[in-house]
């Protein structure tokens, strides 16, 4: 399990990270609304034991859903995402 602490400071427990940036939770309600540009300009992952695993910098929502209590979502690099178009 992994711990996202966004640049607001609100932290998302309970992460099962399925690649590099996708990601899932169990959540009474779907978390698209906390992870903004502003709060994934620089968000720090860290493991069950609490030590750092990746810092995401500049990232972006790039896809979410929720069904039966599990937020899932991926994020991006904006400037990935913007070299795409």
């Amino acid at each position: 399990m992994y711990t996202l602490q966004l640049t607001n400071g609100t932290l998302i427990e309970g992460l099962i990270r399925l690649n590099p940036s996708t990601f899932e939770v169990n959540a009474e309600n779907a978390l698209n609304h906390l992870l903004t540009d502003n709060n994934l300009s620089m968000a720090i992952l860290s493991n069950e034991d609490g030590l750092l695993e990746d810092i995401f910098i500049d990232y972006t929502l790039q896809s979410c859903f929720f069904q039966n209590n599990i937020f899932h979502f991926r994020i991006a690099e904006i400037a990935e995402l913007e070299r795409q178009e």
